[in-house]
C-alpha cells in the first residue's frame, strides 16, 4: 500500500511516505545537509524518514490513482485557499478509487466553547488565550533561539500562523466540494477506514480540541 503522511513533522513511521515542507527536511536529503540541519535548527528529529515536498504545487512524485491513503494532521489550516484547492485536487487525482483521506484540524467550535466558558467565568485573559490557541497571536508564538536559528526561522516564514480555521460543517462541506464520499467524523487514534491509524496517530499525545474527518474517493 502507498500511504502518505503529509506535513509529518516529527511523526515519521516506517511504511508511510512522510512529507514535510520544512527546510530541515530538505536539508536531510543528503549527508552534508543532515550535518547542516543539526547545526542550524533547534528542532531535532529522531528519524530522517521524511521527504521534502512543497504542497503549494502539484504532487509530481505520485501518479494518477496510485495512492491508498492520504493523511494530514494540523496542516490544512496553514494553507492558503489556492494551496487548499491544489491539495484536494491532487488528493483526488492521486487516490485510487475507494482510497481514503483523513484530515485533522483544530476544531474552531471546540475552541469557541472554551473561550465562552472562560469569558463567562470573567477571565480577563479569555480573548488572548483564544487567539493564542488559534495560532493567531503572533507575539510569543516561538521562543527566541540563537542567531542562525532565527535566520532559518525567518527564511521558513515563522511563526507559521493559521490562515483559516474549520469546524465540522465547513470541513465536511470542503470534502464534499471535492467529491469525497462516505464522510465520517472520528476521534483521536480511531478510524473506520485506516487499519494502521496508530502508526501516525495514537502513539503520541493528540492535539487538544481537534476535529477528525475521513472520507473516500
Amino acid at each position: 500500500m502507498i500511504r502518505i503522511n503529509h506535513g509529518c513533522g516529527p511523526v515519521r513511521p516506517e511504511g508511510w511516505i512522510n512529507t514535510d515542507s520544512s527546510i530541515n527536511s530538505l536539508l536531510q536529503q543528503t549527508t552534508a545537509g543532515k550535518f547542516i540541519a543539526n547545526f542550524l535548527t533547534p528542532i531535532k528529529y529522531t528519524s530522517v524518514n521524511a521527504k521534502y515536498m512543497n504542497l503549494n504545487k502539484r504532487w509530481k512524485p505520485f501518479k494518477n490513482e496510485s495512492v491508498d491513503i492520504i493523511y494530514a494532521s494540523h496542516l490544512l489550516e496553514h494553507l492558503s485557499s489556492k494551496s487548499t484547492d491544489i491539495f484536494f485536487l491532487e488528493a483526488q487525482r492521486c487516490l485510487k478509487k475507494g482510497g481514503v483521506i483523513r484530515i485533522v484540524v483544530p476544531d474552531l467550535y471546540q475552541h469557541v466553547e472554551q473561550y465562552l466558558i472562560q469569558y463567562q467565568n470573567y477571565s480577563t485573559e479569555a480573548s488572548e488565550t483564544f487567539l493564542y490557541k488559534l495560532n493567531l497571536l503572533k507575539e510569543y508564538q516561538y521562543p527566541k533561539e540563537e542567531l542562525l536559528s532565527n535566520i532559518l526561522g525567518y527564511i521558513q516564514g515563522w511563526p507559521h500562523q493559521h490562515k483559516t480555521m474549520f469546524d465540522r460543517l465547513s470541513l465536511t462541506f470542503l470534502l464534499e466540494k471535492y467529491d469525497f464520499k462516505e464522510i465520517l467524523q472520528s476521534d483521536y487514534g480511531e478510524s473506520e477506514y485506516i487499519k494502521d491509524i496508530k502508526d501516525v496517530e495514537g502513539g503520541i499525545k493528540g492535539h487538544s480540541y481537534s476535529l477528525y474527518l475521513e472520507g473516500k474517493k
